[in-house]
């Protein structure tokens, strides 16, 4: 029995691996010249964001507005899952805004 145990863990760890999408690096240049840059990662209908290298959002639901403060920043991220038309899977996406203001999509693949 436990020689079979082992495979089987094996494969569910690499398909729940496999269901993790990162979105693309945004660059955004704030009102006081401060670069920020943001990424992400989206598993499982929760998503992880961070802004130069440093987590700010840490696993909100996909179809969530999250708001936080970073450096002195009101950072929100209004995110979605965007339904194919086809009617495959979703992807995830985020509308990042640096204090109100528009700053990057993020675009979960």
């Amino acid at each position: 029995m436990s020689f079979f145990k082992a495979p089987l863990i094996a494969i569910l760890f690499v398909a729940a691996a496999g269901c993790a999408t990162h979105a693309g690096m945004q660059t955004y240049k704030s009102g006081s010249g401060e670069k920020l840059i943001f990424t992400g990662t989206s598993t499982l209908g929760q998503v992880d964001i961070n802004v130069n290298g440093t987590p700010v959002i840490q696993s909100v639901n996909a179809y969530s507005s999250t708001k936080v403060k970073y450096k002195g920043h009101n950072i929100e991220a209004k995110c979605t899952i965007v339904v194919s038309s086809y009617g495959g899977p979703g992807n995830t996406e985020c509308d990042m805004y640096v204090d109100q203001e528009f700053a990057a999509n993020l675009y979960f693949r």
